[in-house]
């Protein structure tokens, strides 16, 4: 995965600290880098997180320095995931967190994958670590009456692009998305996988 770069053109060349206060009920961040190091205080909430190889947990109170450069990401466990029929799972290997996906539901038999990570050096056919992902995702669909799987991805990620189209994904048009389909700003590659 491609990670994305962030330059918030408030502090390139103003100021040496700038502090920015985030109101989010969750955190919902694509993988992404800074040029800048990153102090993160988290007020409220719980998750995983991913800085660079590192795969692991965040929690209430904690302080957390990302480096400059360095490819992170930021997730919100169930508060934000387990609304309706939705859900998150987790793959472990010897108690490390190694993957991960989410569903999103957003109408009766539709709902969205999200968040699908594997660690790089658990990736691949030999681990089948996404493999179980996806598959464990698919058959909480077909119990809970979800027909129809939407994702978004970007272009880059041609690996991911091949792994979806080998599981039932077939490409659309962003105007063929539904309409409550929870659009994020950075998608620019749109998939749909018929259940049935």
């Amino acid at each position: 995965m491609k990670a994305e770069l962030i330059v918030d053109a408030d502090i390139v060349g103003k100021k040496r600290i700038f502090i920015k206060k985030l109101k989010k009920p969750y955190f919902n961040h694509p993988l992404h880098f800074h040029q800048f190091c990153e102090l993160v205080w988290i007020q409220k909430g719980h998750g995983k997180i991913i800085i660079g190889d590192y795969v692991g947990d965040f929690a209430e109170g904690e302080l957390i320095m990302e480096g400059a450069g360095l490819p992170h990401l930021w997730k919100s466990d169930e508060a934000f995931y387990k609304k309706r029929k939705g859900n998150f799972w987790v793959a472990l290997y010897e108690n490390e967190v190694v993957g991960t996906i989410a569903l999103v539901d957003f109408s009766p038999d539709e709902a969205a994958l999200r968040k699908m990570f594997v660690h790089r050096h658990h990736r691949g056919k030999e681990n089948g670590v996404g493999q179980k992902l996806l598959d464990e995702l698919k058959n909480w669909c077909r119990k809970k009456g979800i027909s129809k799987l939407f994702l978004g991805t970007f272009n880059s990620m041609h690996a991911a692009h091949r792994f979806y189209e080998k599981n039932g994904f077939v490409e659309i048009k962003k105007s063929e998305l539904p309409l409550s389909f929870p659009l994020a700003h950075y998608d620019n590659m749109f998939f749909k996988c018929s259940l049935r």
